[in-house]
C-alpha cells in the first residue's frame, strides 16, 4: 500500500505492484510517507476484466460509460484502442483493471488524468494543455495549438536564463487556493514525460504563435477566457463538472495575466518574454477586434521569371478565383502569412524589410490584404 498527494488531493494506492513499472514509477514521484487524514481517493488495482456499462461519452481517444445501480453510479474509463486496462471511478473509490501482461503505461496515464479531472472539477482545479516553466519563483505556462511552438518557446526561455526550470512538459494542474492560482507538476506530461513534484504560484499563461518577429500582447479577460476554454480539458460526460470548470476558468481569466506572444524560433523570443514578465503591467492590450489571419492550405507559390505566381490546388481550387501574380513585396508578405499573424505584425515586418514610408506601406498592405480576401485565400 502506498500514499500519494497530487495537487493537494490525497490517494491510497492498493496492489500497486500490478501496475506497469513505468507508470508506477511516475506515481511514486508523488508518494508521501504518512497516511491521509480524511476522505482520500482509494485506488485498488485488480487483475480482472472490467464491468460493462452504458456509454455516455465516446471519442477516438476515450470512452466513458455509466456503471452502477440506484445506490452507486460510477464512470468507467476505457481507451478504445487498448483493451488491456480500464478505470472505474465511483466517488472516492477507484478500481483499476489490468490484464497483468501488457505495458499499458500510456493508456493508464490518460485514464488517471480523465478520472482525476472529473473528480476535482468542483475543487477549482484545471488541467491545462501547456508547458510550465518556473522563473523568479512563479510558474508560467506556454500554450497553443499543436505545433504552435509552446515547447520551443519554453526551451528558448531556458536558453535565455539558466535559472529557469521545467515544472511540467505538457499538462500541468492549476488549482485555485484562497483566491490564488497555483501550478503543479502532474504524472502525465506528453511524450517526453517531463514533470516534477513541485508547485509555484501561476504568474501568467502565454499563448504562442509563430511569427517573424517577437511581439507580446495582453489579452483582456473575455479573450483570455475564450483561450483558456480551448486549452483546458472539459469532462464533457458530466454536465455538473463542466459547469464547475467553466466557473474556475472565468475566475482565472480575471485574476491571472494571459498574454499572446508572436515569436521566432530563437533565443531572442525567450529574452523578450522574460523582459516582459519583469514588468507585465507594461505589456499593451491586444487591440480591440485584432484577429489573426493566415493563408489557407492547398495554395502553392512559385517564382516565374521576375514575378511570383500563386495557384490553388486540391479542395480549395474550386472556391478560389484563379491564379494570383505577386511581386517581391507580395511574395514576402505571403511567406509571412503561412503562419498566423496580424495586420500590425505584417506592417512591422514590411517596414523592417523594405525602405518605404509607413503611410505608403500601410495603404499598400491594406490593398494587398483585400486582394487576398477577394480571392478567398485567407482564413
Amino acid at each position: 500500500m502506498s500514499y500519494l498527494t497530487l495537487a493537494g488531493v490525497k490517494f491510497v494506492l492498493k496492489n500497486e505492484t500490478l501496475l506497469p513499472a513505468n507508470f508506477l514509477a511516475s506515481l511514486r514521484v508523488f508518494q508521501v510517507d504518512t497516511a491521509p487524514g480524511s476522505q482520500p481517493i482509494t485506488i485498488e488495482v485488480v487483475k480482472a476484466a472490467p464491468p460493462n456499462g452504458e456509454a455516455v461519452f465516446s471519442s477516438t481517444s476515450m470512452r466513458v460509460s455509466s456503471v452502477g445501480n440506484a445506490d452507486s453510479s460510477g464512470r468507467l474509463f476505457v481507451v478504445p484502442r487498448d483493451k488491456s486496462c480500464a478505470l472505474l471511478a465511483d466517488g472516492d473509490t477507484w478500481t483499476v483493471y489490468v490484464d497483468g501482461e501488457t505495458d499499458a503505461t500510456d493508456s493508464l496515464r490518460v485514464l488517471f488524468r480523465m478520472a482525476f479531472e472529473q473528480h476535482v472539477a468542483s475543487l477549482g482545479v484545471l488541467s491545462l494543455h501547456a508547458c510550465a516553466f518556473v522563473y523568479g519563483g512563479k510558474a508560467y505556462c506556454t500554450t497553443g495549438k499543436s505545433g504552435a511552438g509552446k515547447s520551443t518557446l519554453a526551451g528558448n526561455v531556458r536558453k535565455a536564463f539558466e535559472g529557469v526550470w521545467m515544472l511540467n512538459g505538457d499538462r500541468p494542474i492549476v488549482r485555485e487556493e484562497n483566491g490564488t492560482f497555483i501550478a503543479y507538476g502532474a504524472p502525465w506530461s506528453g511524450k517526453e514525460n517531463i514533470f516534477i513534484n513541485d508547485s509555484r504560484p501561476l504568474g501568467a499563461v502565454i499563448e504562442v504563435k509563430k511569427c517573424g518577429v517577437d511581439k507580446l500582447y495582453r489579452l483582456p479577460p473575455k479573450r483570455a477566457a475564450k483561450l483558456l476554454m480551448k486549452r483546458v480539458s472539459l469532462p464533457l460526460w458530466d454536465s455538473g463538472a463542466v459547469g464547475d470548470v467553466i466557473a474556475t476558468i472565468s475566475r482565472a481569466a480575471e485574476r491571472v495575466p494571459v498574454f499572446r506572444m508572436y515569436c521566432k524560433n530563437d533565443v531572442s523570443a525567450g529574452e523578450t518574454l522574460l523582459a516582459a514578465l519583469e514588468h507585465p503591467e507594461q505589456v499593451i492590450l491586444l487591440p480591440e477586434g485584432e484577429d489573426t489571419m493566415k493563408i489557407k492550405k492547398n495554395f502553392v507559390m512559385r517564382k516565374m521569371l521576375d514575378e511570383y505566381i500563386v495557384v490553388p490546388v486540391g479542395a480549395d481550387s474550386a472556391a478560389a478565383q484563379g491564379a494570383i501574380m505577386l511581386n517581391e513585396v507580395g511574395a514576402f508578405l505571403w511567406e509571412k502569412m503561412t503562419e498566423e499573424t496580424t495586420r500590425e505584425l505584417l506592417l512591422e515586418q514590411l517596414l523592417a524589410e523594405f525602405e518605404v514610408e509607413k503611410e505608403v506601406a500601410s495603404a499598400d498592405l491594406d490593398e494587398f490584404l483585400q486582394t487576398l480576401r477577394d480571392a478567398n485565400v485567407l482564413e
